[in-house]
């Protein structure tokens, strides 16, 4: 059997800001303010896929081959520091005869950067699945992954560019009722085109740096203090000489049965260990302890992406599942997990600028939950009533405490308090959902009437602490999910 899919499509999207285009970006110490810097942009993207899949069915082994190749073109234009980005040293609101209260800084590009990246992905595997006996299923294969990325030096022959796979299913007893499973392989992720879509416009500006600009209206001068331009090649952006994709090593192990007709349960352990994510490096930071000095002092930031980044993924599931049947189901999924990294995207950067500064970004990941849980069922009750619902449950996500300055003297504003980074738990979230409703048969047709309820206990589940240390809101939050909703609908069917 042979299987050919060829694809094509146009896209296009304009982001705004909130605020108006044209209004300022705006650094303080506790926070940022104003119209993005990146925005407005205009993107447009063009994308050809062609992909076959062929299988081979002979005894007792199905084999699989294929191919899977992409090209994606991204255009259009980006207004990058436009109209500028004010740097202040104060949060103290603006006093036009009060000379602290100035912007220390106003950052503006020249030109508005056009977007011009080709990027190319592909891949060929080669799978069997093999049933040695009724009892033991044999899986195994191997996949080879490329990349393309303008301004990345991809390395697509380096052996981690090759996953291998191999993957088991065992029923020792022979009812058919036992699944012993489990396997392992190397999975590669497809690499970010932000890293070369970042550099190629970083490359395209060229940037006036006033100290001690007018403000609000950067044309006034400063009554205060003269201004000072001093024009500048913008930050400037690089990559390794050799990149690799990222990657993960998953293994897991399980066993499902049946314990009475319809319901089983099931425990598996999942284990997986990510390497080579990207993360952005500074190669000429700012020196811990001079505010300002660097290793070379004539350049700014040199940011550097590199496949540096880690994580590491423990849990084990727990799952009851009960099928439809006798007007009834219920599925019960608990996770015990825990989950690290030293990057979140391929635009982290290092909190803190010193020999430590990556090792303390080695910590929970953002979305590290110890505990979920997930209780989802339906009922089915007289006269046509049906009664579904869920309940779910999540321990407390973690956090960074940051200083509210910068207290190490490295220009970065973000010095964490803690040994490493989100070592500390803001809040658990629970919350039921109800949904009652009546089916109605007229002949063919079907009218089905609803009623939903969200968040039926209405708690109050807050989201993420105020993370600012040395403050007087430090770890209260700063909002809170949504309350008790209730809607009505109606729904036809023929």
């Amino acid at each position: 059997m042979n299987e050919v899919r060829i694809f094509h499509s146009r896209d296009a999207y304009t982001t705004h800001s909130t605020y108006d285009d044209n209004s300022f970006y705006e650094e303080r110490p506790s926070g940022y303010f104003g119209a993005y810097r990146s925005t407005p942009q205009e993107i447009w993207e063009r994308r050809i896929q062609f992909a076959d899949n062929f299988s081979l069915f002979s005894g007792n082994h199905t084999f699989k081959f294929g191919i899977d190749w992409s090209y994606i073109k991204l255009g259009g234009y980006v207004q990058y520091l436009i109209p500028g980005n004010y740097v202040f040293l104060t949060d103290a609101p603006f006093d036009p005869n009060n000379p602290a209260t100035y912007p220390f800084m106003l950052l503006r590009a020249r030109k508005i950067a056009d977007v011009d990246s080709p990027y190319w992905e592909g891949g060929v595997f080669a799978q069997d699945s093999w049933k040695v006996t009724p009892k033991l299923t044999l899986n195994y294969g191997v996949r080879w992954n490329y990349y393309t990325i303008q301004f990345c030096n991809m390395e697509n022959f380096n052996i981690r560019h090759f996953n291998p796979r191999f993957g088991f299913s065992y029923d020792p007893i022979g009812d058919g009722k036992t699944a012993i499973r489990g396997g392992i392989g190397t999975y590669s992720q497809n690499p970010q085109m932000n890293m070369g879509l970042e550099i190629g416009i970083i490359e395209q500006l060229f940037v006036d740096v006033i100290i001690f600009p007018g403000y609000p209206d950067p044309s006034i001068p400063n009554p205060f203090v003269p201004p000072m331009t001093v024009p500048v090649q913008m930050e400037e952006y690089g990559t390794e000489a050799s990149m690799q994709a990222p990657y993960t090593l998953q293994t897991t192990l399980g066993i499902q049965r049946e314990v009475i007709p319809n319901l089983s349960a099931s425990i598996d352990l999942i284990w997986a260990r990510g390497y080579k994510f990207s993360r952005k490096e500074n190669d000429n930071p700012v020196i811990p302890g001079t505010g300002y000095l660097r290793p070379d002092p004539t350049k700014s930031n040199f940011w550097v992406y590199r496949m540096n980044g880690k994580s590491d993924y423990k849990a084990v599931y727990f799952t009851v599942s009960k099928r439809y049947s006798s007007g009834w189901s219920l599925d019960v999924a608990y996770t015990l997990s825990r989950s690290w990294t030293d990057v979140e995207t391929e635009q982290t950067r290092v909190y803190e600028y010193g020999p430590d500064g990556w090792e303390r970004m080695y910590g929970p990941s953002d979305f590290d939950a110890t505990h979920r849980l997930a209780i989802t069922g339906i009922v089915d009750l007289p006269l046509g009533f049906q009664l579904s619902g869920l309940a779910y449950y999540r321990s407390a996500l973690p956090f960074t405490a940051f200083y509210l300055t910068d207290v190490n003297r490295d220009s970065l504003n973000t010095d964490i308090v803690d040994d490493h980074r989100n070592a500390r738990r803001g809040y658990d979230q629970f919350y039921v959902n109800l949904r009652f409703s009546k089916y109605i048969q007229i002949d063919r047709f079907r009218i089905q009437l609803i009623a939903e309820a969200y968040n039926v206990t209405n708690r109050v589940n807050w989201l993420n602490p105020y993370p600012r240390y040395d403050t007087q809101d430090f770890g209260n939050p700063t909002a809170a999910d949504s309350p008790r909703r209730i809607q009505f609908g109606a729904r036809f069917d023929f």
